[in-house]
């Protein structure tokens, strides 16, 4: 591509942006739903493109809240429990603290510093002893005091990620970032969420009310955004309706009626609003409009495809249209119709058809041959590009017959010209 070596995904990903190739595959893909509502989306997107983006991210947060909301409607009180084991947590630390501190300045240090002087005091006076035996109690009775305390906090279990885990996690990394010198962004970061989170258990009825509207704020904003697009949606629905019964009339749908039926449903909220988009048809005079999907056959299907391609010429910045059997189930006149739209396409954009027709192969700039070769034992495909002669040789040939008579060939030769005469007439009304 380009000189250079790609991978296969590279060249079709390339390819995508490049060509749109249509086939039996793509025209059953019009009969879908969302492939509707892309399609009248491409239609109006120069109105709707920035709002799309902006729904898009209103959808993201409707999305967001209505899933914290439904979290916090889980909550039977649990938040509460936690808020009071963190509170019981922190009151048992501080005792622990008071009573045995690592800096020396607890109760129990200063209680043994009383021990050890006292106990050098009885010694010069034994009327000391009632005093030094009431300390000697008093620091048993702490000790066993603190290492209750110690026990207590040590079964005090909470699930990893929980407040009181996370802080002294917390706590600990930062020891060691002290002493060790390493980043604290991670953990800064970590602190903050806990900070958050220990403020929303704090407030929790400030918070989820708080949640609620501005949930309901988002729901507000969506649905008027999307009623909005919607609104768009419609106005240009016309429009397109209006083109494609040209477009259609022009490939001998003579008493067609298409329509674009747009219907707002809040129910279908999505990140593309809340339109349903049908597209409708009626194909003889009289017959009601019906969903495309119910009437439609495969040779309508590929004129009906045509024609949105013919609709959306100025507006498809694709540089190769590929249709392949774009020919299937038509004949006749149709088939003359069918080429003539495609004249109107290559003027916008390169085409390359695929057919069996000699009515479109008839209207082509340039014809190629894709033929089987035997050499030897080996069977080769190949494609060359014919000149005049060849070209209406080829067209015989698709007139039905393989005996290339005069009388075919003039046949031939007088549909390559009335081709050219239709081409040169469709420059004349442009101009």
């Amino acid at each position: 591509m380009n000189g250079d070596t790609v991978t296969l995904k590279t060249m079709q990903s390339a390819a995508e942006l490049l060509m749109d190739v249509h086939g039996q595959r793509e025209h059953q893909s019009v009969l879908k739903a969302a492939k509707q509502e892309e399609i009248l989306d491409d239609y109006c997107k120069g109105r709707i493109f920035d709002l799309l983006e902006e729904l898009g991210e209103l959808y993201k947060a409707y999305r967001e809240e209505e899933a914290l909301l439904k979290e916090a409607s889980k909550s039977d009180g649990s938040h509460l429990k936690e808020l009071d084991a963190k509170k019981i947590q922190e009151a048992v630390g501080s005792v622990e603290s008071i009573l045995q501190n690592e800096n020396g300045s607890g109760i129990l240090n200063g209680i043994s510093m009383a021990i050890r002087q006292l106990k050098e005091a009885q010694q010069l006076d034994e009327a000391l002893k009632d005093e030094m035996l009431q300390l000697s109690d008093a620091e048993t009775i702490l000790q066993e005091c603190s290492h209750s305390l110690d026990r207590y906090l040590d079964s005090f279990s909470m699930e990893e990620g929980d407040l009181g885990s996370v802080e002294e996690r917390l706590n600990l990394i930062n020891h060691l970032k002290d002493r060790f010198g390493r980043e604290i962004s991670d953990i800064l970061e970590y602190g903050q969420g806990l900070s958050e989170k220990i403020n929303k258990l704090e407030n929790f009825e400030q918070y989820n009310e708080e949640l609620k509207n501005k949930h309901e704020k988002t729901k507000a904003g969506y649905f008027k955004l999307a009623s909005r697009i919607h609104k768009i949606r419609t106005e240009e629905g016309e429009k397109l309706k209006e083109e494609m019964e040209r477009a259609l009339l022009e490939l001998n749908f003579e008493q067609c009626a298409f329509s674009v039926k747009t219907e707002y449903d809040e129910s279908v909220l999505s990140k593309k609003g809340c339109t349903k988009v049908v597209f409708r048809i009626s194909l003889n005079p009289g017959e009601p409009l019906k969903d495309l999907s119910a009437v439609a056959s495969g040779g309508e299907l590929s004129r009906i495809m045509l024609a949105l391609k013919s609709v959306f010429a100025d507006k498809d910045n694709t540089g190769t249209l590929v249709f392949d059997e774009i020919d299937a189930g038509i004949s006749g006149k149709t088939a003359w119709k069918v080429s003539e739209k495609l004249a109107v396409l290559r003027k916008r954009h390169q085409v390359l058809c695929i057919t069996h027709l000699p009515q479109i192969a008839a209207m082509a700039d340039a014809h190629f041959c894709i033929e089987k070769t035997v050499e030897g034992e080996k069977t080769k495909t190949g494609i060359r590009l014919l000149e005049r002669q060849e070209s209406i040789q080829e067209i015989g040939r698709l007139l039905g017959t393989d005996q290339l008579t005069d009388a075919v060939l003039k046949n031939a030769s007088e549909m390559k010209d009335l081709a050219e005469q239709t081409k040169q007439s469709q420059s004349k009304i442009e101009l």
